[in-house]
């Protein structure tokens, strides 16, 4: 019997078997803790660029899709159109955001030649230039080659715009437009001098230089 309790006693010495008493704390290692404190602040920091990344780009892409002035549209009438700031365009005989109105252009334009609108097809009532450049009314007539030279200034006005940063109303952003201007100059038999176009008011939107990316 001895020699069996020897023998038990080395194969537990051998073996380092140490029961562990049931009240002793077990605690993890100071090193793990900080390695999980610093991984939890390091994604936090990386969550945190990443968040602020997102809202630069998010707001640098609305900046860029924000016509200046805040206004895309003047409404459906003179009244609406002054009261947010909108200006009235001889051009296009069009009531346009301000970033999209091209004052510059709009005063070549009145130079180029003694406009003249009338009430009637006939040319018996003319409408005084002060009058028009109100806006009020809802149409006028004027004679055909009023036209055509808005055509070319409608398309001076598109190059301008892109040249600038791009904001047109919609009215030349629409190729139909342009297609329509085309066909103008080809059209046989309409004389100059003839009362031979009528012009309507009109309110586009102002639009985004993405319409031409």
């Amino acid at each position: 019997m001895a020699n069996i309790a020897q023998i038990l006693q080395q194969w537990r010495h051998q073996i380092r078997y140490q029961p562990v008493a049931e009240d002793k704390d077990v605690r993890p290692s100071r090193y793990s803790t900080a390695s999980v404190v610093l991984l939890t602040t390091v994604v936090a920091v990386l969550c945190s660029a990443a968040l602020s990344i997102t809202v630069y780009l998010t707001l640098t892409t609305l900046k860029t899709d924000l016509v200046p002035g805040g206004v895309t549209h003047c409404g459906n009438s003179s009244t609406t159109a002054i009261a947010r700031g909108c200006k009235f365009d001889i051009i296009s005989f069009s009531w346009l955001p301000p970033a999209c109105y091209d004052a510059d252009l709009v005063a070549e334009f009145e130079q180029y030649r003694n406009w003249t609108w009338y009430e009637d097809v006939q040319g018996k009532r003319p409408v005084p230039k002060s009058e028009v450049v109100r806006g009020e009314r809802e149409s006028v007539h004027v004679y055909w080659d009023y036209h055509l030279v808005h055509c070319t200034f409608m398309w001076k006005k598109m190059h301008r715009a892109l040249a600038r940063g791009g904001w047109v109303d919609s009215l030349i952003a629409d190729y139909e437009h342009t297609r329509h201007c085309g066909d103008m100059f080809f059209m046989p038999g309409i004389p100059e001098g003839d009362l031979h176009a009528t012009i309507y008011t009109k309110y586009p939107y102002c639009t985004s230089k993405k319409v031409f990316t």
